[in-house]
């Protein structure tokens, strides 16, 4: 039988290996969890490359359970109070091409490939794109004016001298020109721009954003199963219209007489 071969890690004894490194004496008490999520990814990231990615995961901090993807953990949270179904229900929500982590799989590998390209061939693409009216992926910004993520960090990244790098600064020419659309960037397509310049492969930015998104579903998952309140684990019947054929009674409830068998009460 052929043998898969694994990058991933090998289990040793007294330390271990992942990702070609010794978990205890050569990560441990030098890597932050944001490196470690960028070696998930393959990507070693040195310690100022480092904090640019906590800076990046702190900045789309957005969980106001308003937003539905984020009610539906706290949903899901509240029906046996159980944290994990409702950790598991975000991660079925960050699925989707304009919601979730979904959008920075496209703007990643389209910027990728803008960068290529010379000058005047990327503006005249970016160009045509906006122009065509066609939403962007990771654009478009609801019930507001811009996305304070996005400005939280744009500022951390001008901070750092970041904000010239070659992707970010090819984001900024759509962000700029889907502006005189009236247009704004979202937190997606930015962070996307951001972790291309840090070395994360296009093709892997998607999954490393939904880790970004994790820490606003978690809290929301945590609280409907603290809470499980009764309005998220059932409608209030005065809430509710029935339209369709009368229903009738079940066979148990009209032999038994038991009208709390009986689905129509």
């Amino acid at each position: 039988m052929s043998r898969l071969p694994t990058r991933v890690a090998k289990t040793g004894w007294g330390d271990h290996r992942f990702q070609g490194y010794a978990v205890y004496a050569e990560l441990l008490g030098h890597t932050s969890i944001g490196q470690v999520l960028a070696l998930c990814m393959g990507v070693r990231l040195d310690a100022e490359q480092g904090a640019v990615l906590d800076e990046m995961f702190v900045s789309s901090l957005l969980a106001d359970p308003h937003i539905w993807p984020l009610k539906l953990s706290r949903v899901a949270g509240a029906h046996g109070g159980s944290t994990m179904t409702g950790l598991a229900a975000g991660l079925l929500a960050l699925e989707g091409k304009v919601t979730g982590s979904g959008p920075a799989g496209p703007m990643s590998a389209w910027l990728h490939r803008l960068v290529e390209l010379e000058p005047s061939a990327a503006r005249d693409e970016i160009q045509a794109s906006v122009s065509s009216g066609q939403r962007l992926p990771g654009f478009g910004v609801p019930a507001r004016k811009a996305d304070e993520r996005v400005i939280a960090l744009t500022r951390c990244l001008v901070a750092r001298g970041r904000h010239t790098m070659p992707h970010w600064a090819m984001w900024a020419q759509i962000a700029e020109l889907s502006r005189t659309r009236g247009v704004e960037p979202n937190i997606a397509s930015a962070f996307s721009a951001a972790a291309l310049d840090l070395g994360i492969p296009p093709g892997r930015v998607e999954p490393l954003f939904a880790m970004a998104l994790l820490p606003c579903f978690l809290p929301n998952a945590v609280e409907g199963a603290e809470q499980q309140p009764e309005i998220l684990r059932e409608v209030p019947r005065e809430d509710l219209e029935y339209r369709g054929a009368p229903r009738r009674p079940s066979l148990r409830a009209a032999a038994t007489g038991d009208p709390t068998l009986d689905p129509r009460v």
